[in-house]
């Protein structure tokens, strides 16, 4: 397998990219690999909990950020973590 990073530093938001040729997925599944728990896969074709992308995603959003992804099946798949350039971001708790 062979991953990529790129990271953009926009305007607003910087943003990271992770590039992987690995198995891909149709987009329709996206929004459902973000959920806790919830797996594309049986866990005898690819191991794993579900918890991964979730807990990457909570984390962004703690940090008033997001993360979203484009992906062919068989090509591979880029997610893309956004967090936001001002340095005292107002979140869930308040002023970091």
């Amino acid at each position: 397998m062979k991953i990529k990073i790129l990271i953009v530093d926009g305007p607003t938001f910087a943003r990271v990219s992770i590039e992987d040729n690995g198995i891909g997925f149709a987009e329709k599944f996206a929004p459902r690999i973000f959920d806790i728990f919830k797996r594309l896969h049986s866990d005898d074709a690819y191991p794993g909990t579900g918890l991964g992308l979730s807990s990457v995603k909570k984390g962004v959003e703690l940090h008033d950020g997001f993360i979203d992804v484009a992906s062919t099946p068989g090509i591979g798949s880029t997610f893309s973590v956004h967090l936001p350039k001002t340095p005292f971001a107002k979140g869930p708790y308040g002023v970091r």
